[in-house]
């Protein structure tokens, strides 16, 4: 039986928070949860309180998704498998069944596997926003890490799937759904991607070109 942690960033997102928290504790309760949050964020640690669950303060102000995966990833390093969660997600039944089921079948227990987040984005272009990857993948295939540092929003996802791609360890699960509510006009997370989009993508190219290079700290 696999051990399971469950990375979530959350940022300002009472409700979004309270709908991942539930849906993940009512549909997998036996995998542990892991909060990073801005310290001020006191909504977070109510709620946390409250659904006792784990949390922990991200080092770094409004420094993005892979600063807080990176955060929680440092308080979990002994998990056989992470899920890479947001406050925006929302985990329907047998997602996790399914995704273990696709692990075993087609990666022999080791490597990615995407989720469906219902906006068909993987069937468009052929990547997983969110996924789950085991710890041996982590450690010889990321860069030891649950996300490159060197992104302050998107295409944290495009390289994780890309090296997964690139070392035959990638799969996708249809039957894992996990809807992503997301691009609320009044959201400040949002509004803040969207300015730092065109430099991420100016990241991915160089980094692709480069071939994915290790070339920060590890934390597995």
């Amino acid at each position: 039986m696999y051990s399971v942690a469950v990375l979530l960033p959350t940022i300002y997102r009472p409700d979004g928070l309270k709908r991942t928290l539930l849906s993940l504790q009512t549909t997998s309760p036996k995998a542990d949860i892991i909060v990073a949050s801005e310290y001020d964020d006191l909504s977070a640690v109510d709620m946390c309180e409250k659904y006792k669950v784990k949390r922990i303060d991200c080092p770094k102000q409004r420094a993005g998704p892979a600063h807080a995966w990176n955060t929680a990833l440092s308080a979990a390093p002994d998990y056989d498998i992470y899920v890479l969660a947001a406050d925006d997600l929302e985990f329907k039944p047998g997602w996790l069944e399914h995704a273990l089921q696709v692990l075993e079948g087609s990666l022999n227990g080791s490597g990615l596997v995407g989720f469906n987040d219902e906006t068909g984005k993987f069937e468009r272009a052929g990547f997983a926003t969110h996924y789950m990857m085991t710890r041996d993948f982590i450690i010889d295939h990321n860069g030891g890490v649950a996300a490159c540092p060197h992104y302050l929003c998107d295409f944290t996802d495009v390289e994780a799937n890309a090296r997964a791609t690139r070392a035959g360890k990638f799969s996708y699960s249809p039957n894992s759904l996990v809807p992503h509510h997301w691009r609320r006009v009044d959201d400040e997370a949002y509004r803040r991607a969207d300015k730092r989009r065109s430099k991420a993508r100016e990241v991915f190219i160089k980094r692709k070109v480069a071939g994915f290079p290790d070339d920060y700290e590890r934390i597995l």
